[in-house]
Formats: C-alpha cells, sequence, structure tokens
C-alpha cells in the first residue's frame, strides 16, 4: 500500500514515532509541510480552466497532488484548532483543489464536485494534541474531515488522537482502531446554531468599525471583498469611522508577527470578516489570523460575512462554528452573522441597490447596518433573509458547469479540462 504522509508537525522529537507507526501500513512518502513552501490559495480556479488539475504558484502544491494522486491512503499529521485544521495544515490542503473537477454533482441532494482522478485514495489524521480536547471540538474536527473526504471522493475517514509523546505502542493503538472502526459515512451537515449575541459594545463615538477580507484573490475585486465594502459604506453612511485590511498583506503564512492586525482589532468596535470557504471551512489566511490574535477582554464584536460557491447554505456551517469558537477564545463579542450558499451571482450583481438576482441580500444588508447602528446584532430574520437562494440550486449547477467550460474555452483549455495530470504512469508536470 502506497501512503502519502502530510506531516504539519515535523520536525520535532515526536515526528519519528508517528512515521514509525504509519510506516508499518506500507510505503511512505512524507511530506514535512512546515519545511515546503505555500502561498495561500487565491481562488483564482485556473487550476480548473487554465491549466486543469495544476496549480500555477511555483510552490509545493503540484508536489501534494502528484503523491495524493497517486496514493492509496493520504494521512495528515496535525494539531487542530478549535476542532478545525491548523493554518499549517490548511494552506496545504487549500492549494489542492486540482485533485477534483469543478463540475458539479450531488450527493444526497446536496451539491458537491466530481472526482477527477479514478483513484480514490482513503484520507486519515492523526490528530496530536498536548491536552484533553473538549468533546464538541473532537466531534466537529471528525465532521469536518468526513465532510472533506466526501468533497475530495476520499472513503472510509478515519481520526486518530494521540497525546503528543505518546509511546510508539499507544500510538499504534490508536491508529489501528480508528482505521477498523465502522465506517463513519458522510456526514449531512446540521443547521448552524448561533451563539448568545450581544451586538456592539457601547463606545465613543464615532463608532469605529473593521473590515477584514479573508480572501487571497488578487488583480481583481473577490466576492468576499465586495460583501464587506456593502457592509462597510452602510455603517459610513450612519456615521462609523471605518478601517479596512487585508489578510494577504497583513497575514504571512509560516511568519508569526501580525502587529498591524492586532492593532487595528485593538482599535476597532466592530469587526466585519468576510470571506469564502474553502475546503467546508476557513481559509489558511482566516485560521492563521484567529490562532496568532491576542485575547482581549472586552474586545470587539464579531460580524463574519461568509460565501461559498456551492448553492446550500450548509456548507458554510463548520466555518461559522470555528468563527463562534475564536470569538470567544479571543473576547469577543458576537454580532451575529450573514452567510450565503450560491455566491457566484454576487459578482456581477450590484450591491447598492435592491435590483436583480440579489435584491434580498441588498435588502438584508440594509436591515443589517441598521441592527448594528442601534446596537444590537443582525438579527435571525436578517440572516435568513441574506441567506435567501438567488437562484434554484438545479440551474445554479446547470449555469456553473456552462461557466466552467466557457472559462475553459476562453484560455484555450477545453479540451484539457477532465485531465489527470498526476495519475500514475504519467509525466508529472514541473513544480
Amino acid at each position: 500500500m502506497r501512503i502519502t504522509l502530510l506531516d504539519t508537525l515535523a520536525p520535532d522529537p515526536n515526528a519519528p514515532t508517528v512515521h514509525d507507526v504509519i510506516a508499518e501500513l506500507g510505503d511512505v512518502t512524507t511530506h514535512p509541510l512546515g519545511a515546503e513552501r505555500f502561498g495561500p490559495c487565491e481562488g483564482c480556479f485556473e487550476c480548473w480552466v487554465a491549466h486543469p488539475g495544476t496549480c500555477k504558484a511555483k510552490d509545493d502544491a503540484n508536489r501534494i497532488m502528484r503523491d495524493w494522486a497517486s496514493a492509496d491512503e493520504v494521512v495528515w499529521r496535525v494539531t487542530p484548532f478549535l476542532g478545525g485544521w491548523s493554518s499549517a495544515a490548511k494552506r496545504a490542503l487549500d492549494k489542492c483543489i486540482g485533485l477534483i473537477l469543478p463540475f458539479f454533482t450531488t450527493v444526497d441532494g446536496e451539491t458537491h464536485h466530481k472526482a477527477r482522478y479514478a483513484r480514490l485514495p482513503r484520507l486519515g489524521v492523526v490528530a496530536e494534541v498536548d491536552a484533553e480536547v473538549p468533546d464538541v471540538e473532537r466531534a466537529r474536527f471528525a465532521h469536518l474531515v468526513g465532510r472533506n473526504a466526501l468533497n475530495l471522493g476520499a472513503p472510509h475517514p478515519w481520526v486518530a488522537w494521540v497525546r503528543r509523546g505518546a509511546p510508539v505502542a499507544e500510538v499504534r493503538a490508536a491508529v489501528a482502531a480508528a482505521r477498523a472502526a465502522p465506517d463513519p459515512g458522510f456526514p449531512a451537515q446540521p443547521p448552524f446554531v448561533e451563539p448568545v449575541s450581544c451586538g456592539v459594545p457601547a463606545g465613543p463615538t464615532p463608532r469605529r468599525v473593521l473590515l477584514v477580507v479573508g480572501s487571497a484573490k488578487t488583480g481583481e475585486q473577490s466576492t468576499s471583498s465586495a460583501l464587506g465594502h456593502a457592509v462597510l459604506a452602510r455603517l459610513q453612511a450612519r456615521g462609523w469611522a471605518t478601517a479596512e485590511l487585508d489578510l494577504p498583506r497583513v497575514v504571512k503564512l509560516g511568519r508569526p508577527d501580525m502587529s498591524e492586525l492586532q492593532e487595528a482589532v485593538a482599535n476597532a468596535d466592530l469587526v466585519v470578516l468576510a470571506f469564502p470557504v474553502y475546503f467546508d471551512s476557513l481559509p489558511a489566511l482566516v485560521t492563521a489570523a484567529f490562532e496568532r490574535l491576542r485575547p482581549r477582554f472586552g474586545g470587539p464584536a464579531l460580524l463574519p460575512v461568509v460565501q461559498c460557491g456551492f448553492p446550500e447554505l450548509a456548507h458554510t456551517v463548520v466555518a461559522l462554528e470555528l468563527c463562534a469558537a475564536a470569538a470567544a477564545r479571543l473576547g469577543f463579542a458576537w454580532a451575529g452573522h450573514l452567510a450565503l450558499g450560491g455566491a457566484g451571482p454576487l459578482r456581477d450583481a450590484p450591491l447598492h441597490e435592491a435590483r436583480g438576482v440579489a435584491w434580498r441580500q441588498v435588502q438584508a444588508l440594509d436591515r443589517a447596518a441598521a441592527e448594528l447602528d442601534a446596537g444590537g446584532p443582525v438579527t435571525g430574520a436578517t440572516g435568513d433573509l441574506f441567506s435567501t437562494p438567488m437562484m434554484p440550486a438545479g440551474f445554479y449547477r446547470l449555469a456553473g458547469d456552462l461557466g466552467w467550460l466557457a472559462g475553459a474555452f476562453q484560455h484555450g483549455a477545453l479540451t484539457a479540462l477532465l485531465a489527470r495530470p498526476f495519475e500514475p504512469g504519467t509525466e508529472s508536470p514541473p513544480g
């Protein structure tokens, strides 16, 4: 059996123990992700429509995808963060969307992507932790790994929890038990449970709102940026002082300093965090920001504004759960949330007036600004209005598939859309 081991924690004294246990299962190719180089995924989709199956970046993404596609099992070694992937893991996982096709399919009525490769490696995780992990975080991470497995077409996902520094026998037993456990299946997504909302803490006038854009898209305004600026403009019109930061500029993956973001957050009464869903959860840049921000007593309120490319709102749930967990950890108040599935049509929709396919979203943005200005959180009714689908799911999938074909045609890659550049026996492209 061929195994690709993606190690986010090496080099460290415990690495040989886990490596030895995994090596007992088969022939192992190891990627010490901390020593490899990854830029943040820009959401450019060129790995789907310009050079199908490969990332344009001159980093280690293509090597990861090559070894993933040729494996029988892919195993991660990671310390989860709040029941989600760490930023060290997520920066690699986000760059692997070339492993799947852009075209949509449905699983139990829910939208996902089609598999690119015939080989569908099993997905496993050795979750290595220093202390006891709350049950809610264990359940969230297991659920997230199951969701990732569903989107990657990976059968029989498993998670083995082990203590940092545990002896080989203990690690071996945990991995064996996890791998032999009954197939959990692919989990359905329950609705997001809203935490207790506190609104915007009272402060000096004018109140201060900070927009943090979590998309790494460059060269054009992202959908997340457009939504975040729509909230910002409405609050500015009500007399709020505004500031904004793009995470790609102030958060460098693999570098600890985030003083500019820390200072900007400390000066805000409300943080509007606008970001897309990547692989069922937070993008690596957003995770890194949450990991490195210092807790503050009486911190600002947090309003996540999250959107995803699948039509069902369920795909935003884990990302919202992680935002709520991060807010609690950092001492932030919770100002409600705005979440939207099937956000593709927003790319061409005006967000300043209630017309076109996004007229409900525009109304919701107006209502949200009024609620925040009155000191309260964004209400559930406003969130429900914002999340109203802009088109039926079936039509969205059809339009999306036609859009991928058009994009590939524009890039001269139409005949290569189904390419399998890392199929075993195929000469892999450089990088």
